[in-house]
C-alpha cells in the first residue's frame, strides 16, 4: 500500500522501505494528502527564508529589529504570504482597514494580507508604553495580548518550518501547514487591528495640541471679523498660550527658557503705531526698535498663517511634532523673535540704548567703507570690532540711554539704581568714569592738534570710530593710542563677562543694521511646508 504525507516512518524498519517513504513522501500526490510541486517550492523557499533570520543574542527569537534583520524579516513575511496562496488558504478578513486614516490606508492598498515587518517587530518587542512630544501613552490590554497571540504564532510556524527541514518522519503533513499558517494569519489580523487602532488613537491624542492651536487661530480670525478690540486681545492671548506650550514640545532646537506672554505683542505693536505717527528725524533714530517690533509681529501672523492652512491637512501632519520642518521653522522664528522682543521692548531705557548704538554704528557703516564691507561679508573681524564700537560709544556721551546697554552687560561696574525699567540714570563706577573722562581729553587733543587722519579731519568723533576699526596703532597721536588700549581693555571684558549675553546683543545689533531686507528670506515669506 503507497505511504501517505501523514505515515510516520519508524526508524526500525528496513532502509529500502524508509527510502521509499522518503520518496513517496517528496512526490506523493494529492490524493494521498500530499503536497503538489508547487505548494512544496513555496514551503521550501518560507523555510530557507526562516533560515536566514539572524537571531538574537538574547534569546531564540530572531533579531529583526537591525537593518539585515529588517531585510529577512520582510523577506520571510513575504515568503509566508506566498505560500499561504500556493496552499489555498483563506485569508482573514481585513474589512476592518476601511476604518483606517489615510496615512494607513496608503500602506495597504488591497484586501491582500501585506503582513509588515514593523508590526512583527512590534510583537515581538512589546512596549507597555509609547513615548511621543514626551508624553507617554499606555497600550491597552487587547493590544498587549493581541501581540502576545501573534507571537506564539509566529513560534509555532518557525517550530513547523523546522520540522519540515529536517525532513520524515518528522516532516508535517499539508493539512497541518495549512492549520499553522491560518491561525498565524488569524493572530495577524487580530494584531494589526489592535495594534494600529492603538497608534491611530495615540496619533490623534499627540496631534491634539496642534488642533487645539488650530482652534485657537480660527477664533483669532472670527474675533477680528467682528471688530471687537477686546474679544481679539483675549483671543490673542489664548493663542499666544497656545504657540508657547507648542514651541516646547515641537521645536526641539527651543532655549529652554520660558518665552514671554502676549504683553510682547501688545508692545510690539504699540511701538510700530509711535514709529508710525512719528516725524522722520525721530523714526530713523528708532528705526531698530521698529525693525525688532516688525520681527515679533510677523513673526506671529507667520504661525497663524502656516496654523489656518495646516487645519485643512492635519493628516499629513507627524504626530511627532519635531518632525514637521514647516512648524519648526516657523515656531524659532517666533521664539528668537519674542525673545529678542522682550529683553528690549519690554525695557524702554534699554531699547532707547540700543536705538543710539544702533545709529551710531549705521553712521560708521555709511562713513567708514572698510566698516560697511565687514558688515556686509560679516567675518570674523567684525566681531571684535563691535564690542570696541561699543564701548566707545559710551564713552564719547556716557550720559546717553546707551549707557543701559553698557549696564546690562557689565551691571558690577555701574552703582546699584533699580532696574532698568524705573532707572532715570545709568551712573558708572569709577573706573569707567576715567574711561570717559580720558576720552574727553583725547577729544580736546584732537581740536587742537592738526590730525593725521586724512579726510576725518573736522570730526573728532569720527577719527575715533576709524582708529577702533582699522584695529592698527597710529604713534602720531599718543593719546588716542592709549584711549584704544583702554577700549580694547573694556571691550574684552564685556565679551568674556557673560558670552552668551554678548552673543544674542551681536545678533540683534547685526540684525538692525542688516535692516529690513534681511526678513526676504523669512519663514512668512516661504512655500508652505507641514
Amino acid at each position: 500500500q503507497p505511504f501517505s504525507v501523514d505515515f510516520v516512518v519508524p526508524w526500525r524498519v528496513d532502509p529500502h522501505r524508509h527510502q521509499e517513504a522518503v520518496m513517496l513522501w517528496m512526490f506523493g500526490g494529492r490524493q494521498q494528502g500530499g503536497l503538489s510541486q508547487a505548494e512544496r517550492t513555496a514551503v521550501d523557499l518560507l523555510c530557507e527564508a526562516h533560515s536566514r533570520l539572524p537571531v538574537a543574542d538574547s534569546g531564540d527569537d530572531p533579531d529583526i529589529s537591525s537593518e539585515a534583520g529588517s531585510i529577512a524579516g520582510s523577506q520571510f513575511l513575504a515568503a509566508a504570504e506566498h505560500a499561504a496562496e500556493a496552499l489555498h488558504i483563506s485569508a482573514a478578513s481585513r474589512s476592518y482597514r476601511d476604518g483606517f486614516s489615510r496615512n494607513y490606508r496608503a500602506l495597504f492598498i488591497d484586501g491582500r494580507r501585506q503582513y509588515r515587518v514593523d508590526l512583527l517587530e512590534a510583537s515581538l518587542s512589546p512596549q507597555a508604553e509609547i513615548c511621543v512630544n514626551s508624553d507617554a501613552f499606555e497600550l491597552s490590554d487587547e493590544a498587549r495580548l493581541a501581540g502576545d497571540d501573534l507571537r506564539e504564532s509566529f513560534t509555532e510556524v518557525r517550530f513547523l518550518l523546522d520540522r519540515w527541514r529536517a525532513g520524515p518522519p518528522k516532516a508535517p503533513a499539508r493539512s497541518e501547514l495549512v492549520d499553522v499558517l491560518s491561525a498565524f494569519d488569524g493572530a495577524w489580523v487580530a494584531f494589526e487591528r489592535a495594534h494600529i487602532g492603538e497608534l491611530m488613537s495615540i496619533e490623534a491624542k499627540a496631534r491634539q495640541l496642534l488642533v487645539t492651536a488650530t482652534d485657537r487661530e480660527r477664533e483669532v480670525r472670527a474675533a477680528k471679523a467682528l471688530g471687537d478690540d477686546r474679544e481679539i486681545g483675549e483671543a490673542e492671548r489664548r493663542l499666544v498660550s497656545c504657540i508657547a506650550h507648542l514651541n516646547s514640545v515641537a521645536n526641539i532646537r527651543c532655549t529652554g527658557r520660558d518665552v514671554p506672554g502676549h504683553e510682547v505683542l501688545e508692545r510690539a505693536r504699540a511701538v510700530l503705531r509711535r514709529c508710525d505717527s512719528a516725524g522722520r528725524p525721530q523714526c530713523v533714530r528708532s528705526e531698530a526698535a521698529s525693525l525688532l517690533a516688525e520681527d515679533v509681529d510677523e513673526s506671529f501672523e507667520a504661525v497663524r498663517s502656516y496654523l489656518h492652512t495646516v487645519g485643512t491637512c492635519m493628516d499629513h501632519v507627524d504626530p511627532h511634532l519635531c518632525n514637521n520642518p514647516g512648524l519648526v521653522a516657523r515656531l524659532m522664528d517666533w521664539e528668537t523673535s519674542w525673545e529678542v522682543g522682550a529683553r528690549y521692548l519690554l525695557e524702554p531705557h534699554l531699547l532707547s540704548g540700543l536705538c543710539d548704538v544702533v545709529s551710531e554704528l549705521r553712521s560708521a557703516k555709511s562713513s567708514i567703507h572698510k566698516f560697511a564691507v565687514m558688515c556686509e561679508d560679516c567675518d570674523a573681524e567684525l566681531f571684535m570690532v563691535l564690542p570696541r564700537l561699543v564701548v566707545l560709544a559710551f564713552a564719547l556721551e556716557p550720559r546717553k540711554p546707551q549707557a543701559f546697554l553698557i549696564q546690562n552687560h557689565l551691571p558690577h561696574r555701574f552703582a546699584r539704581c533699580g532696574s532698568l525699567r524705573g532707572a532715570a540714570t545709568a551712573e558708572a563706577l569709577l573706573e569707567l568714569e576715567e574711561l570717559c573722562v580720558e576720552c574727553r581729553k583725547v577729544q580736546a587733543i584732537l581740536a587742537l592738534s592738526p590730525s593725521p587722519f586724512g579726510e576725518a579731519d573736522g570730526d573728532r568723533r569720527m577719527v575715533l570710530l576709524q582708529r577702533a576699526i582699522d584695529g592698527e596703532s597710529r604713534r602720531e597721536v599718543p593719546a588716542v593710542e592709549c584711549l584704544m588700549r583702554s577700549v580694547e581693555r573694556w571691550s574684552l571684558e564685556l565679551q568674556r563677562h557673560c558670552p552668551k549675553e554678548w552673543n544674542r546683543s551681536c545678533a540683534v545689533l547685526l540684525r538692525c543694521l542688516e535692516g529690513r531686507h534681511a526678513r526676504e528670506g523669512a519663514v512668512a515669506d516661504t512655500k508652505f511646508e507641514v
